[in-house]
């Protein structure tokens, strides 16, 4: 007994494409979603001059068979922000991933002013200190800034609604 499938061809093909579209159609909406929660750390992220906010990128990458969507900065303060600093940081960090133990400097320590500009140092009434012939200030740190962990949290539920539609989507142009 024999039974012929019409357009078996044309079924296997579009079984095979449906499978192409839909990684398609995934690795676009993670990018869609991953520059959702970029746009909002970007709005979260505090501003002194700018840099850190400008610094704020998205990627999206195949990894293992997997399709990674990575929101990062190359700024190297850009923790400091994130997480605080010293016991300033210690006492003030809410909004920080629950994930994250950072570890806090307990005490103060002085910094060369030559690092801050005068408009700085009058902004964050830090005093400036002679030691010997070198000028310092003294800071405890700062206090938490969160801004990607909030926006990755803000955004979690309509990172995957814009994922599934994508996907949707792309299996309906099928």
């Amino acid at each position: 007994m024999s039974e012929e499938i019409q357009n078996m061809d044309r079924l296997m093909a579009k079984l095979n494409n449906l499978e192409k579209q839909s990684n398609v159609a995934l690795k676009q909406g993670v990018w869609k979603a991953a520059e959702r929660v970029r746009a909002e750390a970007v709005l979260l992220c505090p501003v002194n001059h700018g840099e850190l906010r400008q610094s704020i990128k998205s990627s999206v990458r195949t990894l293992d068979g997997r399709i990674i969507g990575t929101i990062y900065t190359n700024k190297e303060y850009a923790k400091y922000v994130e997480f605080g600093t010293g016991p300033v940081g210690l006492a003030n960090h809410d909004g920080i991933s629950p994930e994250v133990n950072p570890s806090y400097v307990t005490s103060g320590w002085y910094i060369p002013a030559s690092e801050f500009t005068q408009a700085d140092i009058e902004k964050y009434h830090f005093k400036v200190i002679q030691i010997g012939e070198k000028e310092f200030v003294y800071t405890e740190g700062q206090p938490a800034q969160p801004f990607m962990y909030p926006a990755l949290k803000n955004n979690e539920k309509l990172a995957e609604n814009i994922i599934i539609n994508n996907i949707r989507k792309g299996i309906e142009r099928l």
